[in-house]
């Protein structure tokens, strides 16, 4: 019991240890398979932690984690808090988000994951549940765009690269819109994608706006839709489509929905709106 292993651990500290000074709670990769309903339970229940508690899988051994983590001369929690906190490309998440996506039939949960390189702390992706078992990841690369097809961004970094330029794009906010069909299996998600154009490599980028808009369009789709279809493949819901259905039919099934989302048509939409700033090289 976790209860228990507090109380163990109140024996062996100098001061007594309160569950209310949690920042983070950090799971491995290999527990995170096996569940992670029992220990977000008792978290969610205990009354002195936050709703706002971060969460995160961590590559590796969280012990050797923790480790160099405590070597920093901030203190560990805060560290890692302010770690995650600052990454634009990562969807929001703590307890309260974690607890509402794994209980919900409609949608499923995301944490992000954590590693070390070099004995330093990073950011390496997000990882997917179903249910309360982690069973996919994907990078932070992607991050910004499955962001994008779950809550509005206010902040986050994509790197265009191309034949003929390379721009780095800081998005400053994007909305998107759902439109399903009386059947629920067909589904269009359009993205307005507002970015300022920070660096590029190139000719005159006054001259190659449209080219620059056209072509991260292109990716933009492209990417949002291979990772729209790896989740179906793996029959996971992190943007919570299933959602977005049973709000629009009065008669919605879950099993119905659960059975048909793998093979439903779901295509994403992107409208770039770009602006000129920044460097050229």
């Amino acid at each position: 019991m976790i209860y228990e292993n507090l109380a163990q651990l109140n024996t062996e500290a100098s001061g007594e240890l309160f569950n209310g000074k949690l920042e983070v709670v950090l799971f491995n990769e290999e527990l995170a398979r096996r569940g992670l309903a029992k220990y977000t339970d008792y978290l969610s229940r205990e009354p002195n932690i936050g709703a706002k508690l971060q969460l995160a899988i961590v590559e590796g051994s969280t012990l050797e984690f923790m480790k160099i983590i405590k070597e920093r001369k901030k203190e560990s929690g805060v560290f890692i808090t302010d770690l995650l906190d600052h990454m634009g490309n990562l969807p929001t998440t703590n307890l309260k988000e974690f607890g509402f996506h794994y209980l919900n039939q409609t949608s499923d949960a995301y944490l992000p994951m954590l590693k070390l390189k070099n004995d330093k702390a990073k950011v390496s992706g997000i990882a997917f549940f179903k249910e309360d078992k982690y069973v996919y990841r994907i990078s932070l690369k992607e991050g910004l765009i499955f962001k994008m097809l779950t809550e509005d961004v206010g902040e986050g970094e994509y790197m265009l690269k191309t034949d003929e330029f390379n721009a780095a794009i800081q998005n400053v906010s994007s909305s998107r819109k759902y439109e399903v069909d009386k059947s629920g299996e067909d589904i269009k998600i359009s993205v307005v994608f507002e970015g300022v154009i920070k660096e590029y490599t190139g000719n005159n980028l006054a001259n190659n706006m449209d080219q620059v808009t056209e072509q991260l369009k292109e990716k933009l789709e492209q990417k949002a839709n291979e990772l729209v279809k790896r989740f179906q493949e793996e029959n996971i819901d992190p943007i919570g489509l299933g959602e977005q259905v049973r709000s629009r039919q009065r008669e919605f099934r879950y099993k119905q929905w659960e059975e048909s989302y793998p093979s439903i048509n779901i295509t994403v939409e992107v409208e770039p709106v770009l602006t000129q700033t920044g460097v050229k090289k």
